[in-house]
C-alpha cells in the first residue's frame, strides 16, 4: 500500500476503534511532510517519526496522539538509554495513577457529603430507609411527564379562582352541566321527541322509548349483561328481536 492508499485508511482505524498511535511500514520519509501526515491523522495536533530503512523496502512511519504519548529524545549507550525511557515511562504512571486516585477521592468525598446530607435531612424529618419510596419505571415517566408540564405553566400573581370551562362565562350551572352530559353520552338533538298532546302519556313514552332504542328486546337486554338463550322474535319467530323489527318488520305487530 502506498503513500496515497494509506491516506484515510488510518482515519477510518483511528475514529473506529480509537487508538492513539499507530507504526506504517513500506513508507519512505522522502515521501511524507507535516501536511500528508496531518491528512493521514485527520487532524493537525499530531506527532510523528520516520524512519529510513536500506533497500527499496521502504521505512517506517509513526502517528501519536500528542496528548497521550510524549516523545523522548536520549542520547548515550544503548542500555542507558534504554534504562531511562523506562524510568520516564516509570514516573509518568506514577503522576497519571495520582491524578486518577485525586480525581477518585474528590468524587467519593462529594458522594459521601450528599449522604451525610441526606441522612441529615431524613433525621430531621424522622424517616427511615424502609419508608422511602420506591419507583418503578413507569412512575419515573409519569414523574418526568408531569414535571415537564409544571415546567411549561405560568403561574401569576393574581388571586386564584375557580373557571368552569364549559360555558361561555366561566359560571358554572347544573343546566350547564346536564347539557354536557347529554352531549357526552351521545343524544344530542337526534332525541328531540315531539310529544303529541291528543296521544296517551304512555303511547307517548313508548315511542320516545322507541326511539333511544331503550325498549328491553333482547339486543337491549345483553346490553345490560342480561343473557337470554333465543335472541329470536318471540312473536313471528323469523328475525332477531330489535326495536327496529317489532315496529316496522315483526309480520304480528304489524297486524296488531
Amino acid at each position: 500500500m502506498g503513500v496515497e492508499g494509506k491516506d484515510g485508511w488510518v482515519k477510518k482505524l483511528k475514529d473506529e476503534n480509537g487508538i492513539s498511535v499507530v507504526a506504517l511500514q513500506e513508507t519512505l520519509c522522502r515521501d511524507v511532510g507535516t501536511l500528508k501526515v496531518a491528512s493521514f491523522w485527520g487532524r493537525k495536533v499530531v506527532e510523528w517519526e520516520a524512519v529510513e530503512s536500506s533497500g527499496h523496502s521502504g521505512g517506517l512511519l509513526t502517528l501519536w496522539d500528542p496528548s497521550i504519548f510524549v516523545k523522548c529524545s536520549m542520547e548515550g549507550p544503548g542500555d542507558i538509554v534504554l534504562s531511562n525511557k523506562f524510568r520516564f515511562l516509570r514516573n509518568s504512571l506514577r503522576e497519571w495513577k495520582a491524578s486518577l486516585d485525586a480525581s477518585e477521592g474528590e468524587e467519593l468525598s462529594n458522594l459521601k457529603a450528599e449522604l451525610e446530607n441526606l441522612e441529615s435531612v431524613m433525621e430531621t424529618r424522622d424517616l427511615n430507609v424502609e419508608e422511602e419510596w420506591v419507583f418503578s419505571a413507569l412512575e419515573v415517566e409519569e414523574w418526568i411527564i408531569l414535571s415537564s408540564k409544571l415546567e411549561q405553566s405560568v403561574i401569576g400573581r393574581g388571586p386564584d379562582s375557580w373557571t368552569w370551562s364549559g360555558s361561555c362565562d366561566g359560571n358554572f350551572s347544573v343546566s350547564n352541566m346536564k347539557f354536557l352530559i347529554r352531549e357526552a353520552r351521545g343524544y344530542g338533538t337526534f332525541f328531540k321527541f315531539k310529544w303529541v298532546s291528543w296521544v296517551p302519556l304512555k303511547c307517548n313514552i313508548l315511542a320516545w322509548r322507541a326511539e333511544m332504542d331503550r325498549i328491553p328486546t333482547v339486543p337491549a337486554l345483553a346490553r345490560r349483561n342480561i343473557r337470554v338463550d333465543n335472541d329470536v322474535c318471540s312473536l313471528c319467530d323469523t328475525d332477531v328481536e330489535t326495536t327496529r323489527h317489532l315496529f316496522m318488520g315483526c309480520g304480528f305487530s304489524f297486524g296488531v
